[in-house]
């Protein structure tokens, strides 16, 4: 057949044949580097990358987007480059292997070439938000001065403008503060000076999120590392040569870093933007997918929602997301609703059903602990979804009813299954008394394996609570289902009134169903009435609506939560925007938010609001707890 005679089918079939055959290569390849007895740390992988790429005509590099969409592009030898020249200006200032580093980075060509810099050198980076603006300076100079009396650093690497900010902060040496132009002036070191790696080797410290306590040093080998991203890899089925990545987060965020590093260790193109422009136009993120064609990208549940909410046919013309094969969803529990709709916004542009992809994961973890299987016939691409009768679930503690529903109750409740465990982790849930639970059975998530952490920096306490027989006791609530995981919530945020349990997030649902709260923008956590023997139910509530509004809104708010619950919160807050404290990937700190509250730190209605509100429904509130 000649190449005139070829229709349009015709064509069709070649450019598959074509494409099947460049999937193959880019499978062959990975398994390549997977194999290869030379790479087993990231720092082998920063070299091979430089010195011997799998396939030196790829053209593969680090793609960084200013807040203006203009590129820069690092390829990996200028990474090996670049990094042993960071390396020289590092050890100039005394950081030896297995010394801290503080990198208060943003993303940026410097802090890639200086992350590796101490990977070469066998030091243990940690990746610090810096302060974003004059008003939050001080927050973050706190946060900054706790992780530095934490890690105890050698050095403190900061931007330029950061420089006197931090050098004058007390609780930090100014004598161990640099800014990256410091580390390019001391030459470069020869690649046979920096030290022989090692798979155990600590790798560096990912800060936990912190939603339930303060930050911890979770200490990550290269063995981890490198052990998570190939079970990424398997589970979607990976295709470095022929499937770029691209992501907006924040590298100092485990869903942020690992992709970078993911990228690096298979030699693949990824894309870097900048969170600001993130949230200046959550847009951009699609456009940016269409633009490099781009097949893997994960991001936090909020992102997806910001997207529905931000939706607009008039900003995306020519908008392609065809390419995009696999958008990772990292939160628990996932809202079915969001994925739902993100799907039939963008459908019309090429996004699919069978893209999204929940999982489950930790820094503990590295960053994925279960992810879904690619199997259809499911009930949303391939998503399963498990209805559960509510009302069982709140009175049994131990069982979860099965997906058959009594009408009787009401709606089901719907919960995403997260997927199955990841290559060289096992899962397991286990009751109070530390048994392990059969399926369906409500407990404690625990999780041992490859990617497992090595503990906890400089805390032992916390290492023997949460590490026991070798497994790690995440504080999520839980149930599985032949394998397959469904997240409940975390232990600590469960809110028990009069004997039942339930879970804040399904509280703050009904609340943002309201016309004047948006998805996301309230939190909800229970303290506990010794008196009562009960949780008293607090609601935080970020609105524009105007002040002389909060008294019906919060009597709307109350008759909701009296009709799907059968209780009513005990106070109600308005709190002006941005003022819900949350972890670095957007979660609501509801503990932390229950703590700011005991402290007044929450500004909110007049007392007398806040009784008229509540006492438009106290009757009857008393009334159904009695009948119930």
């Amino acid at each position: 057949m000649t190449r005139q005679s070829v229709d349009g089918s015709g064509v069709a079939e070649v450019n598959g044949q074509h494409a099947r055959q460049q999937r193959h290569i880019a499978l062959k390849q990975r398994l390549a580097i997977e194999d290869d007895p030379y790479i087993t740390t990231l720092r082998d992988a920063i070299r091979a990358a430089g010195e011997r790429p799998v396939d030196p005509s790829s053209g593969d590099a680090i793609i960084l987007l200013d807040s203006q969409g203009r590129e820069r592009r690092l390829s990996y030898a200028e990474l090996w480059s670049g990094a042993r020249t960071a390396a020289a200006g590092l050890r100039t200032r005394g950081v030896q292997e297995g010394d801290r580093i503080l990198l208060l980075l943003p993303t940026s060509d410097a802090y890639i070439t200086i992350l590796g810099a101490a990977i070469l050198l066998g030091a243990i980076p940690c990746t610090v938000a810096a302060p974003t603006s004059r008003s939050k300076t001080d927050e973050a100079l706190r946060y900054i001065g706790y992780i530095y009396e934490k890690l105890d650093p050698t050095l403190v690497v900061v931007p330029a403008h950061l420089e006197s900010i931090v050098r004058d902060y007390p609780a930090i040496d100014a004598r161990r503060v640099a800014i990256p132009d410091e580390l390019s002036r001391d030459g470069s070191l020869p690649a046979d000076v920096f030290p022989a790696a090692d798979p155990r080797q600590p790798l560096h410290i990912q800060l936990t999120s912190g939603s339930t306590s303060r930050p911890k040093g979770v200490i990550l080998s290269h063995g981890n590392v490198i052990a998570n991203v190939r079970a990424i890899a398997s589970a979607v089925d990976y295709a470095p040569r022929e499937e770029s990545a691209l992501s907006w987060l924040p590298l100092y965020h485990d869903m942020g870093l690992v992709q970078l590093l993911m990228a690096i260790y298979y030699q693949s193109t990824i894309v870097l933007m900048t969170p600001t422009a993130f949230l200046r136009n959550p847009l951009i993120w699609l456009q940016n997918m269409s633009r490099y064609r781009a097949a893997l990208c994960a991001a936090p549940t909020f992102a997806y929602s910001l997207c529905v909410r931000k939706f607009d046919p008039t900003k995306l013309q020519g908008l392609d997301l065809s390419s995009w094969r696999r958008a990772f969803i990292g939160a628990e529990p996932v809202p079915l609703t969001i994925l739902r709709e993100f799907t039939r916004c963008y459908q019309p542009y090429g996004f699919s059903e069978y893209t999204m992809y929940p999982c489950y994961g930790m820094a503990e973890t590295v960053l994925a602990t279960t992810v879904v299987e690619q199997r259809p016939n499911r009930l949303f691409g391939f998503i399963s979804c498990d209805r559960i009768d509510p009302e069982a679930l709140r009175s049994d503690h131990q069982m979860i009813a099965a997906p058959v529903v009594d009408p009787a109750f009401g709606p089901a409740l719907e919960v995403v299954g997260l997927g199955h465990a990841v290559q060289g982790l096992d899962l397991c849930v286990i009751s109070p008394d530390g048994s392990v639970l059969p399926d369906r059975a409500v407990g404690e998530i625990c999780v041992r394996g490859t990617s497992l952490m090595q503990g906890y920096f400089r805390d032992p306490k916390a290492n023997a609570e949460a590490i026991k027989d070798g497994w790690y006791h995440t504080g999520d609530r839980g149930y599985l289902v032949d394998g397959e995981l469904y997240v409940l919530g975390r232990i600590k945020e469960l809110l028990i009134v009069r004997g039942r349990n339930y879970y804040p997030h399904d509280v703050e649902a009904v609340i943002e169903e309201h016309a004047q709260v948006r998805q996301g923008y309230a939190v909800v956590f229970g303290i506990n009435n010794p008196e009562q023997g009960t949780d008293d139910v607090i609601a935080v509530i970020e609105t524009k609506a105007a002040p002389e509004e909060h008294v019906a809104i919060a009597q709307q708010l109350q008759q909701s939560l009296l009709q799907t619950f059968g209780f009513t919160a005990r106070d109600i807050v308005f709190v002006r925007h941005g003022s819900i404290p949350r972890t670095t990937s957007g979660k609501r700190q509801r503990v932390l938010s229950q703590e700011w509250y005991q402290a007044g730190k929450f500004g909110g209605m007049p007392t007398s609001a806040v009784a008229a509100a509540n006492g438009f429904v106290e009757n009857r509130g008393v009334q159904a707890a009695d009948e119930a």
